[in-house]
């Protein structure tokens, strides 16, 4: 008898952890429609479930008094056999009895089983069901045919002369509840089946999201950021098979993005949480790096923003100074230095042969000098927001938190690759110029000076298309009283006339950057002009961010920090130049 007592035993063990894996994710499926948290379900389970959630739930659930019951039993069990283990082990060697040892551990294993069952689904006594290979469906579908029998054979003795004037009132209602009983029967297997069939889908979907996520990350930065602006622009159906694919990798990281905004990584599937896993970079520069066994690390590091977030940061990057505009940008998947080279030609010409000469005597060669772009480190600090706007689906959380980190980040990088002073720091487009003109005055400039300015920067750099004038918006406004002369008040500043043509100074565009000296005093640099293509900026692609959930609990918020890496550098002194007042 011992044999097969294990080997039931095992069975009812394997089987029993088995199928609670399986009830723990229904039970999650479940537990997500609750009032509390329904935000977090599909579209396609809200709907589902408007049908009749509650009745759905109560046809797969146990009595918490059956479950507190068989648990304390289950529990009261496992420790008499394990005291009986320990009594037979504490005997002298020679005595022990090995089969009741094992037999012991054997039930030991059964009763944690239906324990880790109990404790994981909510119900111990629906193990038995399953173990025989009845789910819920089928249960509901037995007890429907139960009850098609019973009307079955109550319509016969109807329609039978002998038995048909002998059936009561009471018959007669009975078979009424089994009607309804039947209908209420068949809903509450329209609706699990549509459950099972939602979950099915939920799951396949899941799957393939993870699949275009792992794929697209082998993409580098620049593709990502043009397939994605292209499908804004001219639509999804507009992009070749391999766009598409990488266009549904993006979309899955927005998608888990959103999800771990708004919920935390603890309330993410196992499938969100891998997609989630793509976008990792710890704070040593690493990507997918998982430091703890039990799931990825929110203390070591953030989670890269994908291109549909960051489209709303990059959208408040630029409205706080005009450096992105009007600067080049160049965006790096990496942090490593990278040697920039430099050169200006514009002193040399070439030259006249004369008969029998050859070209390599008295040529000149060019001389390039190096800038190295590197990546320093910048954070928005802490952006606190209240849980009920997390929780609350109606709010464009991409927006708010896009604009929150776009502000702050954008106003920092606008400053220093304004005047930064080249210290551990980026080297602003100031500080890398040179000085075109000096004005007469210390409290004034005039149009003539402006001349002087744009004439000092050689031609070549001025017939760039990236040339014109930059200065903060009160110099603009002085700008703007300026008159030409005294037969002619035409203003210096021309408004355009054409929608999609920008404003003129001088017949060149312009950029307002509050960042520049904004009052007319001495040693002010109040305007610079030149060809800003040669000003750049270096971005390492990809602003991460960081959800912390328990800084700031007691007033139920939660707090996000962004980190973004970032360089500037002037490539040619000669190409901009500024105008000093003395």
């Amino acid at each position: 008898m011992l044999w097969p007592m294990l080997a039931l035993a095992f069975i009812f063990s394997i089987g029993t952890v088995a199928w609670s894996k399986d009830v723990k994710e229904k039970q999650k499926l479940e537990q997500s429609i609750t009032a509390e948290n329904i935000a977090t379900v599909s579209l396609e389970i809200k709907e589902a479930y408007k049908l009749d959630n509650a009745e759905y739930k109560a046809s797969v659930s146990t009595p918490s008094s059956i479950r507190s019951s068989m648990g304390n039993f289950t529990i009261g069990a496992a420790f008499l056999a394990l005291v009986g283990i320990l009594i037979n082990l504490f005997r002298k060697k020679e005595s022990i009895n090995y089969k009741t040892a094992i037999t012991a551990v054997s039930v030991v294993g059964l009763f944690a089983a239906f324990l880790v069952a109990g404790n994981e689904s909510g119900t111990i006594m629906a193990t038995i069901p399953t173990l025989l290979g009845v789910n819920g469906i089928q249960h509901l579908l037995d007890a429907r045919a139960k009850v098609k029998f019973q009307m079955e054979d109550a319509a016969r003795k109807l329609k039978d002369p002998a038995t048909a004037d002998k059936i009561t009132s009471e018959e007669l209602n009975q078979f009424d509840k089994w009607d309804g009983e039947f209908n209420e029967l068949t809903r509450k297997i329209n609706i699990a089946t549509k459950m099972e069939q939602l979950e099915a889908n939920k799951i396949t979907k899941l799957e393939n999201q993870v699949d275009a996520a792992t794929k697209v990350k082998s993409v580098n930065s620049v593709k990502r950021m043009q397939v994605w602006q292209k499908s804004q622009e001219f639509g999804a159906d507009k992009l070749s098979n391999s766009e598409q694919g990488i266009l549904a990798g993006i979309e899955a990281e927005n998608e888990t993005m959103n999800a771990y905004l708004r919920f935390g990584i603890n309330n993410l599937s196992d499938e969100e949480q891998r997609i989630l896993k793509t976008l990792y970079v710890g704070f040593d520069g690493r990507t997918n790096v998982q430091t703890r066994a039990q799931g990825l690390t929110t203390t070591a590091g953030g989670y890269t923003v994908p291109e549909g977030f960051m489209a709303e940061i990059n959208k408040f990057l630029s409205y706080f100074g005009g450096m992105l505009d009007a600067a080049r940008v160049i965006r790096t998947d990496s942090g490593a230095d990278i040697p920039w080279p430099s050169n200006d030609d514009t002193a040399n010409t070439g030259r006249l042969l004369t008969e029998g000469s050859d070209a390599s005597s008295g040529s000149t060669d060019l001389v390039y000098g190096v800038t190295t772009l590197k990546a320093y480190n910048y954070t928005s600090d802490l952006i606190k927001v209240a849980r009920v706007l997390l929780q609350d689906t109606g709010i464009n959380l991409e927006g708010h938190l896009g604009e929150q980190l776009g502000e702050r980040l954008g106003r920092i990088l606008n400053t220093h690759t304004t005047t930064g002073d080249n210290s551990s720091k980026p080297q602003g487009f100031i500080t890398g110029a040179t000085q075109g003109k000096v004005s007469a005055s210390a409290t004034a400039f005039t149009r003539s000076e402006i001349i002087d300015l744009l004439h000092s920067v050689n031609r070549a750099y001025r017939n760039s298309p990236k040339a014109g004038f930059m200065m903060h918006d009160n110099i603009l406004a002085a700008i703007k009283k300026l008159s030409i002369g005294t037969s002619d008040d035409r203003p210096l500043w021309q408004a355009s006339m054409q929608a999609g043509t920008p404003d003129k100074l001088e017949g060149f565009q312009y950029w307002v950057n509050n960042d520049m000296a904004s009052t007319l005093a001495t040693g002010n640099k109040v305007m610079a002009f030149g060809d800003f293509n040669k000003y750049i900026i270096r971005i390492v692609s990809g602003l991460e961010i960081l959800r912390l959930n328990e800084r700031y609990a007691e007033n139920h918020q939660v707090a996000f920090v962004g980190f973004m890496r970032f360089d500037g550098r002037t490539i040619n002194t000669n190409a901009i130049k500024y105008l000093e007042l003395t």
